[in-house]
């Protein structure tokens, strides 16, 4: 399963937060204020534990000084798991008030699903086994539906009943989607018009 490499979408949602804290509040500055200082952990965290799992940042554009702290000083996977958790714990007591603007509160919601996913990596990366749902849930926050197998059956018969032509209902819907399909053109090949 594809890693969650979500640091440039936090770092996006971070910069944009920070720039949304600007225009409200002393009590909304305060808390973006405190919420940059947890989000600037939750980056450094990231960039430890892609030390561990190379696909885990597939993007990185903040301080170059981090990155390279990250590198040098390799911490083990117990010290990134205790780490995330004093931040969990720190997020826990920092939740921004009702009062505040909505995007605080959201990032809130946000950072400590991600550093809850981290956990969730570093113990894979130690050895922890998850099933496909557990893995899912703990890492993006989803689960796939489960479907009953009569539904599809159902929903087969009735595109049979609705696709043109003979054949199987394979056959007939890969006739269909190729009546839609454009034609691949090899852009290195020089085309040329008539007229």
């Amino acid at each position: 399963m594809k890693r969650l490499p979500l640091v440039a979408a936090c770092l996006t949602a971070m910069a944009l937060a920070h720039a949304a804290c600007l225009s409200l509040g002393d009590q909304g500055r305060a808390e973006g204020d405190a919420m940059n200082q947890l989000a600037e952990r939750y980056v450094k965290l990231v960039l430890a534990l892609g030390q561990h799992d190379k696909d885990y940042v597939d993007a990185y554009y903040g301080p170059p000084e981090w990155r390279k702290e990250a590198e040098t000083g390799k911490r083990p996977l117990d010290q990134i798991n205790t780490e995330a958790m004093a931040l969990e714990q720190s997020l826990a007591s920092a939740v921004p008030a009702a009062t505040v603007e909505e995007i605080l509160r959201l990032r809130h919601t946000y950072l400590t699903k991600q550093v809850s996913a981290l956990r969730t990596r570093v113990a894979m990366l130690s050895g922890r086994t998850l099933s496909f749902d557990e893995e899912s849930k703990a890492l993006y926050d989803a689960v796939a539906p489960t479907n009953d197998p009569a539904a599809f059956e159902r929903t087969v018969e009735e595109l049979g009943k609705r696709l043109p032509g003979s054949g199987s209902v394979l056959e007939r819907y890969d006739a269909f989607r190729s009546r839609f399909a454009i034609p691949a053109i090899n852009p290195f090949e020089r085309h040329t018009t008539s007229g």
